[in-house]
Formats: structure tokens, C-alpha cells, sequence
């Protein structure tokens, strides 16, 4: 049998059961005694049995009773937990982030951006480019909440760090060149011309082509050093030469220079990784990284079924 009531009953039948005095369990409730007793005969009425055995002097409670608060105690908790839920649920969607990315590596994530922004149109979203290295700083300082970038440190296990994406490795030539006639280009053809180099302050994009070099028993000719893919994109479209990066630069390529798969032994891929801090319990983080998971299983199962 099903039974309704307010949990207003519940209230008055914890507050009398831990007073096991009426007038005292009014008073903390802040109502009148006769009113209060009405509700707890009603509330037995209810559920069919005495909660409380009474005489002129004392109040006890019953077997009954004491299954009774075990239960009704319970209830109140879920209910105030429900109610906590739906108010973090709510300031979330009403919160901001600031989200970080290294140079156009948010341009594999504008799809997932534009969910975002339809699914919680009022999260304010903040979004700055920065390297790799400089996304771990500001996320101990605080000045950003949450950033996709292209390397764990090692030392610091205060921030959390969540495999996303492996980005295999591809070359951007000038469109002119012969090589870029070539369906995949052969990486000891590209080692005879000039490499547009990442600076040695990127040290993932620098350990990409260190791997390739040592997997294939290459070495490179450096050209000039970039701290910027826009930049390599760039100096790669006035003749400095070729560079190695992952393919999803092919998004951002300029006119007159082409991406092309590169025939190696090996194909070393760079991780992307989804950062923030353990210690971060905003609940627009939290939303946030709930999202992202939604998406990229979506994203994954489109895919099988593509593929079937």
C-alpha cells in the first residue's frame, strides 16, 4: 500500500522523539503544543500503530517508534540531500570557467564548445591559449580552471590529468614542393630538407620528433625554431623548410602549404590530456568534466556505428 504525507510529519515526529516532551519540542519547532499533538496522532492515524506510549507524567516511545525515526531520520537526509543537489545542479549552470588550450588545438574541440554552450547557455566561458607548461602554472595558481594540454608534469600530482586524445604526427610543406605531390612522404626524404623547429621550450612537440629521429635513425637539418604552431604554419608557407606536426594543424593550414602522412617504421602520437585540480570542487568544473565525458562517449559510439 502506498502512503502519502508531508514531511513536515516527519519533522514534528523527530523533534518529539528526541525531547520525548511536547511543550520542549514545540517550543523548538516553533509552534503550539495542542497543534503539535493533533499532528502526531495524526501521523499514527497514518501509519496504522503508536509511536509513543503516553501517560500523564511520561512520554516513551514504542517499538515502533524507535523503527520509525531510524527510517523517517533517513528520509529527511535524502530529501535534504535532493534539495543540496539541485542548488549545486543550479550554480553550476549559472557559474563560469576559464578553459585554456595550447595554439589551435581548440579547434578540435569547437564541437564539444558549442554543446556546451547550448546545454548551459549560462556558464560563462572563458577561453585563453596557452602552452602546455605554462596551462600546469596557471592551473596551481588558480587562473584557470581547467585546460587541454599535451603533457602531465611528473612532479606535481595535485592536478589531475585525463588521457583524451593521441594526435598522430604528419609534415606541412609548401604546396609547391615535389614532395608534396606524394600521397605519404618518406621520412628519409624529409630529412634531407631544412626543419622548421619547435622552441626548446616545448618540450612535448620536441620529444615527438627526437622519437621519430632515433626510431628511424634520421637527423633532422633545423631551419628556425617557432614557439607557436600559427608560427611553424607560417614560416612553413615562406620557404623555410618542412615541419612535423600533429595532424590536427591540417585545420589551420594557410594556402599554399599541404599536410601529408609520413611513411616511417613507427608513429609516435602526441597525448592530449583534460587538466584541473583535485582540489577544484567547483561545481561548473564539475559540470564541466561531466559534459566532456558525455561527449566524447557519443563521439565514440557514432564512430562504431560508422564503421559497422
Amino acid at each position: 500500500m502506498s502512503i502519502t504525507f508531508d514531511l513536515r510529519y516527519l519533522r514534528y515526529f523527530i523533534a518529539v522523539a528526541e525531547e520525548l516532551n511536547f511543550t520542549r519540542a514545540a517550543e523548538r519547532l516553533h509552534t503550539v503544543q495542542p497543534s503539535l499533538s493533533q499532528q502526531i496522532k495524526r501521523l499514527e492515524e497514518i501509519v496504522g500503530t503508536p509511536l509513543f506510549w503516553r501517560d500523564k507524567h511520561h512520554l516513551q516511545m514504542s517499538a515502533a517508534g524507535a523503527v520509525f525515526l531510524e527510517q523517517a531520520r533517513k528520509i529527511l537526509q535524502c530529501a535534504d540531500d535532493a534539495v543540496e543537489s539541485a542548488r549545486r545542479a543550479g550554480r553550476a549552470e549559472s557559474g563560469r570557467l576559464t578553459v585554456s588550450f595550447p595554439p589551435s588545438v581548440e579547434a578540435l574541440y569547437t564541437d564539444f564548445l558549442h554543446v556546451l554552450r547550448v546545454k548551459y547557455p549560462s556558464v560563462q566561458i572563458y577561453l585563453r591559449n596557452l602552452q602546455s607548461l605554462e596551462q600546469v602554472e596557471a592551473l596551481r595558481n588558480h587562473s584557470i580552471d581547467v585546460g587541454f594540454t599535451s603533457g602531465p608534469s611528473d612532479d606535481d600530482d595535485s592536478i589531475e590529468f585525463e588521457l583524451i586524445a593521441c594526435l598522430k604526427t604528419v609534415a606541412i610543406l609548401p604546396a609547391s614542393h615535389p614532395l608534396a605531390k606524394l600521397r605519404a612522404v618518406p621520412i628519409m626524404k624529409l630529412a634531407l630538407l631544412p626543419l622548421v623547429r619547435p622552441s626548446r621550450l616545448l618540450p612535448a612537440p620536441n620529444r615527438i620528433i627526437e622519437e621519430i629521429s632515433n626510431q628511424n635513425g634520421v637527423r633532422f637539418q633545423n631551419s628556425v625554431e617557432v614557439d607557436n604552431l600559427l608560427a611553424t604554419v607560417n614560416a612553413v608557407a615562406s620557404g623555410a623548410g618542412f615541419a612535423l606536426v600533429p595532424e590536427h594543424v591540417g585545420l589551420i593550414l594557410t594556402k599554399g602549404v599541404v599536410a601529408k602522412p609520413i611513411e616511417m617504421k613507427t608513429q609516435p602520437c602526441l597525448d592530449i590530456f583534460l587538466a584541473y585540480r583535485k582540489d577544484n570542487l567547483s561545481p561548473a568544473l564539475q559540470l564541466f568534466v561531466r559534459t566532456f565525458h558525455e561527449y566524447v562517449k557519443a563521439q565514440t559510439e557514432h564512430e562504431r556505428t560508422l564503421s559497422r
